[in-house]
C-alpha cells in the first residue's frame, strides 16, 4: 500500500493507528501531544500513567479511546542537540518501532506526524528525511496505507544540492531535460521554491497510442525482464496491489499519473519512460511543473517516494493510488 502526504491533524485522522509525539513520561505535553489527549480523554492518561515512561528512540501502544483511531502509538523523540549527539539514530529508531507496533496490531492504516519537529526542536527537513527512509522500508514488505503529516511543505525540499538542480531545472522549464519553449529564459539568479510558479499549461497534442502494442502489455514485459514481481513493481510505484490489478484489466490503459507512477516504479530512464508514457498516448511537458519535476526525477532516478517529496514541497499532486 502507499505512502501518501497529508495536511491534516492526526487526532482527527481515521486511521486504525495514529502516533503520538510524546515525552518519556508519557504525560500531555505541548502542541499535538497535548491534543491527543484532550481527544482520547482521561482514559489514555491513566494508561499511560500504568505503563509508566519510556526512553527516546521507544515507543509503547495503548488504546484510542476517544480518538477516531482504534489504538495510539505513543513514540518518544530525541531532542536535537545539533545533531551530534545520536539523534538521527534515535529517530529512526522511534519511527520503525512505531511502525512495527502498528504491525503487531494488524494496522490496515498508520498516521503519523512528524515526530521530534516541535517543541524538540529538530529541523523539520531532517526530520522529514528520516521519517521517509523508515516508512519506505516499512512499506517494502507490508500492505499497509501510511499517510505521513506534513503541514510545512518546504520540509520535504531536496537537500541543498539536490534542491539546486531542482530550481534550476524548473526554472528553465525542462530545457535539456523536455522539450521546452526557447524564448524562456533561464535567470541568473533562481526564484525561490516559495515564488516560482507556473501558468496554467497549455494543451499539448499527444500522440495516439502506438500500433506496437499497448501500455501495460510493454510494463508487464519489462517487469519480467527486470525480474520484478506485481508486489515489487507496486511499491516502487507507490500503489496498491487492487489499483494496479485494475489497470490490468482496464481497457482504456492508465491514466497519464498511473502510467507515469508504473515508469518510475520499473525504474525507466528517462528516454524509455517518454518512449512507454507514449504507448498509451501520453507525454511529459515543459510547460507543466510536475512533469518538468517528474522529468527530473527520472533523470536521477530518485524513485517514487523522494519524486512525491519534490512535487509535494512545489504543492504539486503526488503519485500516490490507493
Amino acid at each position: 500500500m502507499p505512502l501518501q502526504f497529508i495536511r491534516e491533524h492526526v487526532t482527527r485522522f481515521p486511521a486504525d493507528v495514529i502516533v503520538n509525539p510524546a515525552n518519556r513520561n508519557l504525560r500531555p505535553g505541548e502542541g499535538l501531544s497535548r491534543a491527543v489527549f484532550e481527544a482520547a480523554g482521561p482514559r489514555m492518561r491513566a494508561a499511560c500513567e500504568a505503563i509508566g515512561g519510556c526512553e527516546p528512540g521507544g515507543a509503547v501502544l495503548t488504546p484510542g479511546f476517544g480518538l477516531p483511531a482504534k489504538w495510539v502509538v505513543h513514540a518518544v523523540g530525541p531532542l536535537w542537540l545539533g545533531g551530534f549527539h545520536g539523534e538521527e539514530k534515535q529517530l529512526d529508531a522511534c519511527y520503525r518501532r512505531s511502525l512495527a507496533l502498528a504491525a503487531e496490531k494488524g494496522a490496515a492504516s498508520i498516521a503519523l506526524p512528524l515526530i521530534s519537529a516541535g517543541t524538540y526542536g529538530y529541523p523539520k527537513d531532517k526530520a522529514f528525511r528520516v521519517a521517509l527512509q523508515a516508512v519506505a522500508a516499512f512499506l517494502e514488505t507490508r500492505e499497509t496505507a501510511v499517510y505521513l503529516s506534513v503541514y510545512d511543505p518546504k520540509a520535504a525540499r531536496p537537500d541543498p544540492a539536490d534542491c539546486a538542480a531542482l530550481l534550476a531545472a524548473v526554472s528553465a522549464r525542462g530545457r535539456g531535460l523536455l522539450d521546452a519553449p526557447e524564448e524562456t529564459p533561464l535567470e541568473d539568479e533562481l526564484p525561490s521554491l516559495d515564488d516560482m510558479s507556473f501558468p496554467a499549461p497549455e494543451e499539448e497534442e499527444a500522440p495516439g497510442p502506438e500500433p506496437s502494442g499497448g501500455f501495460m502489455a510493454r510494463a508487464l514485459e519489462i517487469m519480467g525482464e527486470k525480474g520484478l514481481d506485481e508486489g515489487a513493481l507496486c511499491y516502487r510505484a507507490n500503489m496498491s496491489r487492487r489499483r494496479f490489478l485494475a489497470l490490468r484489466g482496464a481497457p482504456g490503459g492508465p491514466d497519464r499519473r498511473e502510467a507515469l507512477a508504473l515508469c518510475v516504479g520499473l525504474g525507466l530512464p528517462l528516454d524509455e519512460a517518454r518512449a512507454l508514457l507514449a504507448r498509451a498516448g501520453h507525454v511529459l511537458s515543459g510547460r507543466d511543473r510536475a512533469d518538468v519535476i517528474a522529468a527530473w526525477s527520472l533523470a536521477r532516478g530518485g524513485g517514487v517516494f523522494r519524486l512525491n517529496a519534490a512535487l509535494y514541497a512545489f504543492g504539486e499532486e503526488t503519485l500516490c493510488f490507493l
